[in-house]
């Protein structure tokens, strides 16, 4: 039995028992839903595992990050909630550092000024042609500059991951002492 506005006012109605528990606990489904929608992690595919695959790393972050904020509430002072986008950049910021294979692309060995801010990421639009390749005049091996979809969004410049990256920012960091 629910009550439901009518022309004279609250009026008693029946609803069935399904219908009652699916507004009671689909709330979950759904904000878990908007939640992974955010910063979508991977792409669509036609293989159903990768899709599955992927589907599990969003659900696994999107938790993580429910279950940080709830560990770490702000306190009464601080305006600025930890939001799901920090969590998600510290936690991507911790697995580069930690993981061997990106060791040497990451920007460890940086002024402590450019490794906190400067970041490889990925660039909107099509790919360019890479600003630290074509300043040191590399050539693919057709003798074009290289081309990339990666870059810094600080100093908005397109930049091949690795040496090219890395190299820039030790340029800027000598600038900076």
């Amino acid at each position: 039995m629910v009550m439901r506005r009518g022309k004279n006012g609250p009026e008693p109605m029946m609803k069935p028992d399904a219908i009652l528990f699916y507004y009671r606990y689909m709330f979950g489904v759904d904000l878990s839903d908007q939640l992974r929608s955010y910063y979508a992690v991977g792409r669509k595919s036609v293989k159903w595992w990768r899709y599955v695959l992927w589907f599990v790393v969003q659900m696994s972050l999107a938790n993580a990050s429910i279950l940080f904020k709830a560990a770490n509430r702000p306190l009464p002072g601080n305006q600025h909630p930890f939001s799901q986008l920090r969590f998600r950049l510290s936690y991507r910021r911790l697995s580069l550092a930690t993981s061997a294979g990106e060791a040497n692309h990451s920007t460890a060995g940086l002024g402590s000024s450019l490794s906190s801010d400067h970041q490889i990421s990925r660039m909107h639009g099509r790919e360019a042609v890479c600003y630290e390749g074509s300043r040191n005049k590399v050539k693919t091996p057709k003798g074009r500059p290289p081309e990339t979809c990666y870059g810094c969004l600080i100093c908005k410049s397109r930049l091949c991951k690795g040496k090219c990256f890395a190299s820039l920012h030790q340029r800027l960091a000598k600038l900076q002492s």
